[in-house]
């Protein structure tokens, strides 16, 4: 759950109870003759109570994290990694430009690149408002950022939503960034058409730097500088 939801958002509390004794897991815990294995009592030998857990322990467990009683609980955010990518749930607590941010996860900072967008450097025309629009969509924020690639700075590139809303998306939607065609085919294709929509859309309301007369690329902005 944690990993299916995580990517959308979802701040989910999991229980990981161990070595749990059910009708269903018995022949794996006692031998033929009746006892426990050799190989389950060396595990039970790290186990504080020196026996499996039961399911009634876990439900009692679950029902008293659920209760408002345990609400003084405090969780920690974990990192969740898939085959693919990545996954990285924390808090957003630094801006560096409009494209680029730092990551708070359980006290370690993460560098992150937001992928399919490029935004104005910080001494290019608006490059001061890309970086405050994006502020305010994720600075002190809960974010999940979805980091399939690392570029050759170590930074990881992400799609990073807050609220379950792509930030990346919406800096373009607003005019704060191009799209970055250049690694669109790093997208989904479902992406690709909303962040190209979504950059016609700004052009034609001239929104942001489609309110200058030829905003330059910030592509170009740095091969000329």
């Amino acid at each position: 759950m944690a990993l299916e939801l995580g990517s959308q958002g979802v701040l989910v509390n999991c229980v990981a109870p161990g070595s749990i004794m059910t009708e269903g897991t018995k022949q794996l815990f006692y031998g033929p003759d009746g006892k426990f294995s050799d190989r389950v009592q060396s595990m039970l030998a790290h186990i504080p109570l020196g026996r499996p857990g039961n399911v009634e322990e876990v439900a009692h467990t679950v029902l008293f994290l659920a209760a408002p009683e345990s609400s003084y609980i405090n969780g920690t955010v974990l990192t969740n990694v898939n085959a693919n990518a990545d996954i990285l749930t924390g808090y957003v607590v630094g801006i560096t430009d409009g494209d680029t941010l730092t990551l708070l996860v359980e006290r370690q900072q993460y560098k992150i690149r937001i992928a399919g967008i490029d935004a104005p450097e910080r001494l290019q025309a608006r490059g001061d408002r890309s970086k405050t629009n994006l502020s305010r969509l994720a600075f002190d924020q809960t974010a999940v950022a979805d980091c399939p690639k690392v570029d050759r700075w170590g930074w990881k590139i992400c799609k990073v939503t807050v609220n379950a809303v792509d930030i990346g998306l919406e800096q373009v939607k607003d005019g704060m960034a191009w799209w970055y065609r250049k690694y669109s085919k790093e997208q989904t294709a479902e992406d690709q058409s909303a962040y190209e929509h979504a950059e016609l859309m700004a052009k034609l309301r001239r929104l942001g730097l489609w309110g200058d007369t030829n905003p330059v690329p910030p592509w170009d902005f740095r091969r000329e500088n």
